[in-house]
C-alpha cells in the first residue's frame, strides 16, 4: 500500500518541526551565553566603578591615605575618627561586594582582588578597627575572606 500524499506531508512537517526546534534551541543557548557575558562584564564594571569612588574620596582627602595604606595609627581627634569610620565603612562595603561577585569573575581576577584587599586591610588600622567594632554588619563570607591567610 502506497502512502498518501497527506501522510508524506505530515511526516515532512513533523521532521521540519524538529529541525526548527533544534535550531531554536541552539539560538536560545547562544543568547543565554551572551547574557552571561553581559552579566559578568556589568559585575566587573560595577567593581571598578566602586573602587574609583573610594579612590576619589581618598584623593579629595589626602590626609586619609596613610590610615589605609601605611599602617598609620588611629588619630585622637573626633573629626578625623568620624571621617575614617565613614571611609572604612565604604571600603569594607566594597569588600563585601567583591565577595558576592566572585562567581562572576575569572579565578585569576578574583585572586588579584583578594591580594589587593588583604594587603590594604593588613595595612589599615582603620579598617581593622571598624570591622572589629561592626563585624555583625558584614557577612561571614566577607569576614572569612579577610581573615583567612
Amino acid at each position: 500500500m502506497n502512502p498518501m500524499w497527506t501522510d508524506i506531508a505530515q511526516g515532512v512537517g513533523s521532521l521540519l518541526s524538529c529541525v526548527i526546534a533544534i535550531i531554536g534551541f541552539v539560538f536560545v543557548i547562544g543568547q543565554l551565553r551572551q547574557v552571561e557575558k553581559t552579566i559578568r562584564k556589568d559585575a566587573l564594571e560595577s567593581l571598578y566603578g566602586r573602587v574609583q569612588e573610594i579612590h576619589q574620596v581618598i584623593l579629595n582627602n589626602p590626609e586619609m591615605k596613610p590610615f589605609f595604606y601605611d599602617k598609620k595609627p588611629m588619630p585622637e581627634d573626633e573629626a578625623t575618627l568620624s571621617r575614617l569610620a565613614i571611609c572604612a565603612e565604604m571600603v569594607l562595603d566594597f569588600y563585601e561586594l567583591i565577595t558576592y561577585q566572585k562567581e562572576f569573575m575569572p579565578a585569576h581576577l578574583f585572586n588579584s582582588w583578594q591580594v589587593y584587599i588583604k594587603d590594604l586591610y593588613s595595612n589599615s588600622f582603620a579598617l581593622q578597627e571598624h570591622l572589629q567594632k561592626n563585624g555583625a554588619w558584614y557577612s561571614i563570607e566577607m569576614r572569612q575572606f579577610l581573615l583567612v591567610e
